[in-house]
């Protein structure tokens, strides 16, 4: 009798708590607050942009966040089930949000933390080409679970953003040089790992930003974990980042600092426990804190870095035949070219996926009039902006893509004048435009020559910053990478005009810089050194140089040396990823496309050129792993070309080959220390500065 009477009491609470559910399960498109009992969604429920959840909301089956809506959270329950973001949804966490074990990325998650956490209480997987998109200050604490990266998933950080990963474990399949697991878009992108294991199925690059090592971080595989940031990094206090059994840390930033890795006290470690340590031309010193070899260690001082060929044939296609191309960009994972083409009938944009060996249309899209390059992404990859000449119509426009489709989301007639070109700003949230002061008959307009508009996934707004230089348009723009300056290229003016110019920027205003005149020709491209040192400036023909480079030391620009390819248009221009090179394309002559090396004082003879017959070169973009190179030309095609390197031949000095310790009289020294019956390799130059 006892045995029955306890089924039947836990009969009467389970149908009490079924009734409950049922009760409180009704789904409304508003926010949902329960501050004193616990409020049940059993059906996904469905936020519309603004809505809130707070307090004891316990979500069964996840939700849904609309297209480019926002929805904040300080609730107290996990959530189940699944997330959908619907691709540009964000999650504005107002306290700390709980992810039940059981829960899933349907797309994108876009999360602006505001120093909050997201608190793992089981594995996480980001399903393929998803991203995790870190808005502001965000925590992400695995408590002991793994985070799955599926083929080309990633994590991207804002500018001026820090992504804390703690207590977990981050396990990836495949992603490719051009698209690391997680991917700070500007000098002032921050990643803090705090006890994690990057457990790397390949090459991991971190390419920007600044990396902080708390605890204990190991990086496991059989992979490369290489350095590629202008920007110092630390590894803080009692702080220990391991290297793993035949994993690599390849030390290869895009500027010439060998100590961008610092050791912030005697009690920060680097070990290396059957790895590799590599250096690259550009040397690498290690001062204070412990590095520790453990099994066979090997240290190596040379690599393959010196660009000496193109591989051809190269891939090839035509968007649409006796149609130029004007514009071409690769996405910022390396995945897609974006291509535009003249105006005309039919589609003028095009998007090609990219798989190492061909070139395939995934989706074009029809504008109508001329689109001006260059084509720009924004540091997420979901978006492409660029710039028309006037026709009546919009000449300032965005899209979104989702890696299928192109959709319109933005378009603007600034003041029904050519929008020559467009920068996004390396946050994400603002995009620079370069537009005609004067008419087709040279009188001044009155406008401005550069506006900018914020940006928020939706729309964007015009902001209060703007540059106005009188009688002459501005034609080329690009963002320094940590997005404090714009530096802006100008039409040929008077003999007192600023031709180059850099302006500092606040988010509302612009301020001058610095600035340059009469050098010459139409500024018609220019491109910042990976580590904001230098800008290299591509002109028309004139009686000068027309391949001018500047350096810039943050409140004024100097000339560093100029040259004149063949006395033709420089049409663009574009700095490699790893700050060595520049690429140039010109109009037809001799040869339309060139390859120099820059040392930070001499621009060197071309190391490589093409001819291209009677195409001109209007566009070049270097894939972000520096591995290929785009070609855009009058001729109506798009070529896709592999760079090639090899090792350095010139004799390495101890200058730049691997340096412990610092006899500078501020310098510190570094503890080596080989752990018993460990074992050092050399190739190479390793040397001790005490």
């Amino acid at each position: 009798m006892s045995g029955m009477k306890k089924r039947s009491l836990i009969f009467k609470l389970v149908g009490f708590v079924v009734l409950s559910v049922l009760f409180c399960s009704k789904i409304f498109a508003v926010s949902i607050t329960a501050t004193s009992s616990l409020s049940w969604q059993i059906s996904s429920y469905g936020f519309a942009n603004g809505d809130s959840a707070t307090g004891f909301v316990k979500f069964l089956d996840g939700f849904s966040v609309p297209t480019n809506g926002n929805v904040t959270f300080n609730i107290t329950e996990p959530v189940a089930g699944s997330i959908n973001c619907n691709q540009t949804g964000r999650l504005i966490l107002d306290g700390h949000l709980i992810l039940a074990p059981n829960i899933s990325l349907i797309n994108n998650l876009a999360i602006d933390g505001q120093g909050y956490a997201v608190l793992l209480d089981g594995n996480l997987t980001v399903p393929s080409g998803r991203l995790i998109h870190i808005i502001s200050d965000t925590i992400i604490d695995g408590r002991g679970s793994t985070l799955y990266l599926d083929d080309y998933a990633h994590i991207s950080v804002d500018n001026n953003a820090t992504l804390t990963l703690k207590n977990i474990r981050i396990k990836n399949t495949q992603n490719g040089t051009s698209n690391p697991i997680v991917r700070p878009s500007g000098h002032r992108a921050h990643v803090a790992l705090q006890n994690v294991e990057l457990a790397l199925a390949d090459d991991f690059i971190f390419r920007d930003g600044r990396l902080f090592v708390y605890d204990n971080v190991i990086v496991t595989g059989e992979s490369t974990f290489s350095y590629r940031s202008t920007q110092e990094s630390y590894i803080c206090d009692c702080a220990t980042l391991g290297f793993d059994k035949d994993t690599t840390f390849e030390y290869f930033p895009s500027t010439d600092n060998n100590n961008l890795i610092k050791m912030q006290s005697e009690t920060s470690t680097l070990y290396l426990d059957g790895a590799t340590l590599q250096a690259t031309h550009t040397g690498m010193r290690l001062t204070n804190g412990r590095l520790c070899f453990d099994n066979n260690v090997m240290l190596r001082s040379a690599m393959q870095t010196r660009l000496v060929s193109l591989t051809t044939p190269a891939i090839t296609v035509t968007p649409v035949s006796t149609k130029d191309v004007l514009g071409l960009a690769w996405s910022p994972d390396g995945r897609y070219v974006a291509v535009t083409i003249t105006g005309g009938t039919g589609n003028e944009i095009f998007m090609y996926s990219f798989n190492g060996s061909a070139l395939t249309l995934v989706t074009s899209f029809g504008r109508g009039g001329t689109i001006n390059k260059p084509i720009t992404w924004s540091p997420d990859g979901k978006y492409i902006s660029f710039g028309l000449d006037s026709n009546g119509g919009s000449e300032f426009q965005i899209y979104r893509f989702n890696g299928s489709s192109l959709s319109i989301v933005f378009a603007v007639s600034p003041a029904d004048a050519a929008v020559n070109s467009v920068a996004w700003h390396p946050d994400g949230n603002y995009i620079a435009m370069a537009q005609n002061h004067l008419d087709n008959n040279n009188v001044d307009t009155g406008m401005d020559e550069v506006l900018v508009y914020s940006f928020n996934g939706a729309t964007a707004s015009l902001t209060t910053a703007r540059v106005s230089e009188s009688n002459k348009d501005a034609l080329s723009l690009a963002w320094h990478p940590s997005g404090d300056y714009l530096a802006v290229g100008f039409a040929t003016g008077t003999n007192t005009d600023y031709d180059v110019r850099v302006y500092s920027f606040d988010g509302s205003s612009f301020a001058p810089a610095g600035g340059l005149t009469t050098i010459g020709g139409d500024v018609n491209s220019i491109s910042w050194s990976p580590d904001g040192q230098y800008i290299v400036a591509g002109l028309s023909s004139s009686a000068s140089s027309e391949l001018h480079v500047y350096r810039f030391d943050g409140s004024s620009l100097s000339i560093v040396h100029s040259i004149s390819p063949a006395n033709v248009d420089i049409n663009s221009v574009a700095w490699a990823p790893d700050g060595r090179y520049f690429a140039v394309g010109t109009d037809t002559s001799t040869n339309e496309f060139y390859i120099y090396s820059f040392d930070g004082q001499n621009i060197s003879s071309s190391i490589l050129t093409l001819n291209l017959g009677t195409e001109s070169v209007n566009s070049v973009s270097w894939r972000p792993d520096g591995k290929y190179i785009a070609l855009g030309t009058t001729g109506d095609k798009v070529y896709v070309y592999e760079v090639n390197y090899t090792t350095e031949t010139n004799p390495q000095t101890f200058g730049n080959g691997i340096i412990f310790g610092d006899s500078s009289p501020t310098g510190d020294a570094l503890d080596v220390q080989v752990l018993a019956e460990a074992q050092v390799s050399v190739d190479g130059y390793v040397t001790v500065d005490k």
